[in-house]
């Protein structure tokens, strides 16, 4: 296993973007630490390479770049901090690969609404679904609930970048319709309200993914808000709550 000073760099990018999930490492049993954090600085990873970049050739020789690293995890030979941080675990890490190049080639998502796009993201969040339950056990994940998480990792941010934040297009119709394209915010709580009614009302999976569940609820509220996400004290309730109710195995 990579010492934890070599994913160091990735956590505190992300971390600082994602405030909360500070919150949950201090709720999951430190034998599951550093595992927890590795995979949510992959999965951020991962993110990031399939939706954010721009540039065509760059997406894609990186997709190919991370799927090969993906494979090489089951042979424990990867090369990234990451990868190298959790290739030791018994888990099919190689399932992800054909996701993420698949969609890679896909972007920017231009769906016609927001079950098309959950659709279309669905064998990626089914992939990762299966991971998690290999890693921290419980139940298989809902995809609606996963891929909540992958489309909020485009807000607020995306908004103004080459894919919209993965907007559907009749979001996007119906405000150029009504003349309110430029009003940002009135775009962004019609998406939000959107993306919080495809989130299941009974969560699933395991206290990894029942966490991120809910982060994902108090997310939606901060930007409905137009506030920028910060830790809140409901944060602790959500991880301990999660923990409680779906302990790791």
């Amino acid at each position: 296993m990579t010492d934890q000073q070599d994913i160091q760099p990735f956590a505190q990018k992300w971390l600082t973007l994602w405030p909360e999930q500070n919150i949950l490492i201090n709720f999951v049993p430190s034998a599951k630490q550093p595992i927890v954090l590795a995979w949510l600085c992959l999965l951020f990873e991962l993110q990031d390479c399939v939706f954010a970049l721009e540039h065509e050739p760059v997406r894609e020789q990186k997709s190919l770049w991370w799927s090969q690293e993906l494979h090489s995890m089951q042979k424990q030979v990867a090369h990234h901090p990451l990868t190298q941080a959790l290739q030791h675990l018994s888990v099919s890490f190689g399932e992800l690969a054909q996701p993420v190049l698949h969609l890679a080639q896909q972007t920017p998502i231009r769906a016609s609404n927001t079950p098309d796009l959950f659709l279309r993201l669905q064998p990626l969040s089914n992939s990762i679904a299966q991971l998690e339950q290999q890693l921290f056990g419980g139940q298989f994940s809902t995809h609606q609930a996963i891929t909540t998480q992958l489309v909020l990792m485009r807000l607020p941010q995306g908004m103004h970048a080459f894919d919209q934040a993965m907007i559907p297009m009749h979001l996007l119709a119906r405000h150029q319709s009504l003349e309110q394209i430029n009003n940002e915010h009135a775009l962004m709580r019609d998406w939000l309200a959107e993306i919080a009614a495809m989130i299941p009302a009974q969560h699933s999976g395991n206290g990894f993914r029942e966490a991120q569940t809910r982060f994902s609820k108090r997310r939606i509220r901060q930007l409905q808000s137009q506030k920028s996400p910060h830790i809140q004290f409901g944060h602790s309730w959500d991880a301990w709550r999660s923990m409680r109710l779906h302990p790791f195995v």
